[in-house]
């Protein structure tokens, strides 16, 4: 039986990028094998090639004690009375996030498309969760003191004025008490998180929302990018495509950066329709480097939508 956990962080520093399902799955990999050993951890990712164990969901953000999640690409025109509408209508096209209890009207089917999600929002505008600010930087000539045009970059930088929260959905409940010391680890050191400080850790069982898991329908709210799966209906689904190339830091048995290759995803905050229901979707992706293997996560973890 499948229970649903929340991990929560206070991250205090910027990031280098917004955190993700893939970048999370990382770190929690290269901690495990710290804790527990490089055999323990390839047997682990073994079950990840076919069945994994556990399924790990992108962050969401809590601001003013307000949880906020993706907006959904629901589809569907809107439809906006006068000029007034009109500029709240472009506001809207412009928000990344919906705060909780609106995600609930729409795993409850009580809000099925953009114009539905326009009337419920549109009074209701949040302020930005996400801001980017851009470093510049100049690289020294330690023993001179001395540097050129040549040497000067701009680093872009992100900051999350919130709360940062993501979910784990465990199919093996051996793994939860053996899968906290690999989190907490994670909170001091910040990795996958925002290679920063964090201030604040906090690990609980989700009971509110695994309704939306355990109560399957056959359309879905993904809550982490996902690779393509063959029991997609995409042409009855509403996403968006990102790209990311997948990078290996130069950790244990890897001396250099590693390029995995191109990846692309289905979005999260995309709605799905299902041609056949499962408990997991998607699919996890691996090369081979020196004998090694090396994974990119990409599994779905979603929520089922009611009357779907």
């Amino acid at each position: 039986m499948s229970k649903l956990y929340s991990v929560l962080y206070k991250p205090r520093s910027v990031f280098k990028e917004i955190p993700n399902s893939w970048t999370i799955f990382g770190a929690i990999c290269w901690y495990y094998r710290v804790l527990y050993s490089k055999e323990e951890l390839e047997s682990l990712l073994g079950n990840f090639e076919n069945e994994p164990k556990f399924l790990i969901s992108s962050p969401t953000f809590i601001k003013n004690d307000i949880e906020f999640f993706k907006k959904p690409n629901l589809g569907g025109s809107v439809v906006f009375k006068d000029d007034n509408e009109y500029r709240k209508y472009k506001k809207f096209k412009k928000i990344q996030f919906i705060d909780r209890q609106t995600l609930i009207e729409v795993l409850e089917g009580k809000i099925k498309d953009n114009n539905d999600l326009f009337e419920k929002t549109k009074d209701k505008i949040v302020d930005e969760i996400i801001s980017n600010t851009v470093f510049p930087h100049v690289s020294i000539n330690r023993i001179t003191f001395t540097t050129d045009e040549s040497k000067f970059f701009i680093e872009k930088s992100y900051s999350i004025n919130s709360f940062l929260k993501f979910y784990i959905l465990f199919f093996d409940e051996n793994l939860i008490e053996k899968l906290k010391p690999v989190l907490k680890i994670l909170y001091f050191s910040g990795k996958g998180i925002s290679r920063g400080i964090v201030e604040f850790f906090e690990f609980k069982e989700e009971i509110e929302l695994s309704k939306y898991i355990k109560e399957k329908s056959n359309k879905i709210y993904l809550l982490s990018p996902s690779f393509y799966d063959e029991k997609f209906d995409l042409e009855n689904s509403y996403y968006d495509i990102i790209t990311t190339l997948g990078i290996v830091d130069n950790y244990f048995d890897f001396k250099k950066l590693i390029i995995k290759g191109k990846f692309i995803y289905l979005s999260n905050g995309s709605i799905i329709q299902l041609k056949n229901i499962s408990d997991y979707y998607g699919s996890s992706s691996f090369i081979k480097y020196n004998f090694n293997k090396i994974y990119q996560y990409g599994y779905s973890f979603g929520f089922y939508i009611k009357g779907g």
